[in-house]
């Protein structure tokens, strides 16, 4: 399930359920436009509008858990 959130009002304004696990560039424009249309009544909004992402969940399939990611910090940034 892909969805977009409206900043302004916190609410969903366009979402998708796809089959495969693999979400395509087109289908995230398919969703962005459809998201404009809803929020603005138009194609085109009358100002840029900022997409934010958070790039998936961080418990996806194939990435490492939070406590297993390696540490950014350098050792000298740490307190003993």
């Amino acid at each position: 399930m892909v969805f977009i959130i409206d900043a302004f009002n916190r609410e969903i304004i366009a979402f998708t359920v796809l089959s495969g696990s693999e979400v395509s560039g087109s289908d995230i424009r398919d969703l962005m436009l459809e998201a404009v249309e809803t929020r603005f009544g138009a194609v085109k909004a009358p100002k840029p509008v900022k997409h934010l992402s958070d790039n998936g969940a961080p418990m996806s399939p194939g990435r490492p858990k939070p406590s297993q990611r390696p540490s950014t910090s350098s050792p000298a940034s740490r307190r003993s």
